[in-house]
């Protein structure tokens, strides 16, 4: 398990992912469940290398007292799942600065976003990933 916490990781994740094919996930993963495992397992599947960028503390928005996990236990125990790569924190309101550093070929969000972005950090996501040719796909596990 590779965390990429600064530029020379960020090279290192560059060189070791040349030609080959990457997803990225996105999210809080405060309380990791059974549809994480499933998302992260088809991600996996669809590609050779899978980037996790989880949301720090600061920018989690998911009601009081939440996270219950702060950040550096929740990559810690993600870092334990055999099928993520590479793990990544994203101290950021939404997935648009990763995705300009890790540029994957696949972006994995749960069918629910498809149905419903109220902020509209979805759209603007899709239009970062797509400046790289990547593609979106939401996942119905």
């Amino acid at each position: 398990m590779k965390i990429i916490r600064n530029n020379s990781d960020l090279v290192k994740f560059k060189k070791s992912s040349f030609d080959k094919k990457v997803s990225m996930c996105h999210g809080v993963f405060d309380i990791v469940h059974l549809g994480h495992i499933s998302h992260f397992n088809y991600a996996k599947k669809m590609s050779d290398i899978l980037v996790v960028s989880v949301t720090t503390d600061k920018f989690v928005n998911k009601g009081k007292d939440r996270p219950i996990f702060k950040i550096h236990q929740r990559i810690s125990f993600l870092s334990n799942l055999k099928m993520i790569d590479y793990l990544i924190m994203s101290n950021h309101e939404t997935a648009i600065n990763n995705l300009k550093k890790i540029k994957p070929n696949f972006y994995l969000k749960d069918y629910e976003y498809k149905k419903s972005d109220i902020t509209g950090n979805i759209s603007k996501e899709i239009n970062e990933l797509k400046k790289n040719n990547g593609r979106v796909i939401y996942t119905k596990l």
